[in-house]
């Protein structure tokens, strides 16, 4: 069961962690595309991920994530906020349950923009609340999340329509019992090309993940793919995102989330 919570804790954390993705070049005010944090638009999205945690077959998890931002102080900041709806299936320990994880926000703003040097740089803190319905489905502990990613758009002669290097760091301030303390390292490294006037995109995002409280360390790579929905799509898009876990303490090996956005 120690096992089992260990990993358990591990991919929430790291779920909540890897945050850093979906950044996008300044764009036009008509692109509604969700993939732009940097304009701090009104956006709402619902998506769903399912995880294998075992090769069996036996062990997985899945969760649907409601999900809320919007821009504040004439734009200069954003707010977001997530809710979870989790089930968690561990035949292999006895561990069977549904519920709502843990609620997080974060306030995002960028304090350098400079768009003759084509960089940016954004900062921001993310607040996870310890509110699941149950143990297993979140960490008793408030826990503070402080970020920061830079942003160069148009790297590599105009291939990409950016590269943003990002790092996080989750501490937690105040827990239940020393098995809910967090300490955790998220670094990303992020790739975006969008397609067709931007109403396609194709997303590359490694991942790397240290957890210093359960001596973990492992990565993944998600590849996000991304449309518009139809010739008026009103603010709509769909996609898809495959991650692919490595390294010898992963907690699951394959992963796909679904998700949907409505941008006004």
């Amino acid at each position: 069961m120690n096992v089992l919570k260990k990993h358990k804790k591990t991919l929430l954390k790291f779920a909540a962690l890897l945050t850093l993705s979906a950044v996008a070049p300044l764009q036009a005010a008509e692109d509604r595309s969700g993939t732009n944090p940097i304009n701090f638009t009104n956006d709402f999205r619902l998506y769903n991920e399912y995880r294998g945690l075992s090769s069996s077959g036996e062990d997985s998890q899945n969760v649907t994530t409601m999900e809320f931002r919007t821009p504040f102080a004439d734009g200069k900041w954003q707010f977001r906020t997530r809710m979870y709806a989790n089930k968690l299936d561990v035949d292999s320990k006895g561990v069977n349950e549904f519920g709502f994880g843990d609620l997080d926000f974060r306030l995002l703003t960028v304090p350098v923009l400079d768009m003759s040097k084509k960089f940016a740089v954004a900062t921001g803190l993310e607040v996870f609340t310890p509110t699941a319905s149950d143990d297993a489905l979140g960490n008793d502990a408030w826990t503070l999340g402080p970020q920061v990613f830079f942003v160069k758009f148009l790297p590599f002669n105009g291939a990409f329509d950016l590269i943003a290097p990002g790092y996080q760091y989750r501490v937690s301030i105040d827990e239940d019992g020393p098995e809910n303390k967090v300490g955790a390292h998220a670094l990303d490294l992020f790739l975006l090309k969008t397609l067709n006037n931007k109403r396609q995109w194709i997303m590359i995002n490694p991942q790397g993940f240290i957890d210093d409280e359960n001596d973990i360390e492992f990565g993944n790579i998600d590849i996000e793919i991304g449309s518009m929905l139809g010739k008026d799509h009103g603010g709509q898009s769909v996609y898809a995102r495959p991650s692919f876990a490595f390294g010898a303490d992963r907690p699951y090996d394959l992963s796909m989330e679904v998700g949907y956005k409505f941008v006004w």
